[in-house]
């Protein structure tokens, strides 16, 4: 069996902060197999134990039209791949994003939330 795929649907802005983005990514592999705090990206000036994270993970269904699953829920239909969401904090567009699965490039900048996406996806600051 080859090694499980990544592919990067989107990095959409988040309108209520300028320094939160909105992560979707399809991976080749069950939601309950994926151990979402390896989605990171490197900074030399702290130890790894203090790099961002993804947070608020939700999973999708297949068209990424509706939530089927976070990660308190897990979806029913946890099977491969996977359609995923989640926030990232101060993503650094010049760095590589750090998954699981092997490392992706970021477009330059942000592109709008799809409408799909505007509806179902909510974002909680961090307290």
């Amino acid at each position: 069996m080859s090694n499980p795929q990544i592919e990067l649907v989107g990095v959409y802005e988040v309108e209520t902060t300028v320094d939160v983005v909105l992560v979707e990514v399809i991976a080749d592999a069950r939601f309950s197999d994926i151990q979402m705090e390896q989605f990171t990206q490197k900074d030399e000036t702290q130890p790894r134990m203090n790099w961002q994270t993804a947070y608020d993970e939700q999973v999708l269904d297949r068209t990424g039209h509706e939530v089927i699953g976070d990660f308190f829920t897990k979806p029913s239909e946890d099977s491969s791949p996977s359609r995923i969401v989640f926030f990232f904090h101060e993503l650094d567009w010049n760095k590589l994003l750090i998954t699981p699965f092997g490392a992706l490039t970021l477009p330059e900048s942000p592109s709008e939330m799809p409408a799909r996406l505007r509806g179902i996806i909510v974002y909680h600051p961090v307290d």
